[in-house]
């Protein structure tokens, strides 16, 4: 589904200089079909980026993340905790 959608909006013309995916693939499965995607567009991968997080650091970002179902707004109680 995802590389659907990234399929779909190559077409853009804001995409025509080339594209950033943020993410993404996370499986070897999306990776492969992500492949095979960009060379049907005559496109090839330039760049990748990996960042060697620490776990801890990982578990609090996501353990601390909050939503508030009313206004539907997100917090983190440390990075950016409610006012109440």
């Amino acid at each position: 589904m995802i590389v659907g959608l990234i399929a779909d909006n190559l077409k853009n013309p804001e995409c025509k200089r080339g594209v950033l995916l943020d993410g993404f693939p996370r499986t070897t499965g999306q990776a492969e079909k992500l492949e095979v995607m960009f060379k049907s567009n005559n496109m090839k991968i330039e760049r990748v980026l990996e960042f060697n997080v620490d776990e801890n650091v990982l578990v609090q970002r996501i353990e601390g993340r909050r939503i508030h179902l009313a206004s539907v707004s997100s917090y983190h109680i440390t990075n950016n905790p409610p006012k109440v």
